[in-house]
């Protein structure tokens, strides 16, 4: 038989008092950490059209992934940027600019998506 040691996580969550509407309350922070890693969420909305979100992940003492984006929703357009791993330094990163615009209130959703890899 193998037995394998205990593992325990703590996760924490706040909710900030910045309301927005009946079911939108901001800042959240969300964070587990257990089994040699530890996760980060946070999910802020400046204004209720610009929404902000980053996420970390670490294991073994090093940072094995983060992301950030930010996006603006208006009444017939919206757009969102997203980077994954980004670093001016290292290789490997992944970006993503999107884009939509409604064409008539009848239809929703055309729009541009565009992605970049670049490094190994």
């Amino acid at each position: 038989l193998l037995f394998k040691p205990a593992s325990y996580k703590f996760g924490t969550t706040y909710v900030g008092a910045k309301k927005l509407g009946p079911n939108e309350q901001y800042p959240i922070l969300i964070s587990e950490y257990g089994g040699g890693m530890i996760q980060f969420q946070g999910i802020h909305s400046f204004t209720s059209e610009i929404q902000a979100k980053a996420v970390v992940h670490a294991t073994d003492k090093s940072f094995s992934m983060y992301q950030a984006d930010i996006g603006y929703k208006g009444e017939s357009f919206s757009a969102q940027i997203t980077g994954v791993n980004a670093s001016v330094i290292n290789t490997g990163n992944l970006g993503r600019p999107l884009s939509s615009e409604d064409i008539k209130a009848s239809i929703t959703g055309r729009g541009a998506n565009v992605s970049t890899w670049y490094g190994c």
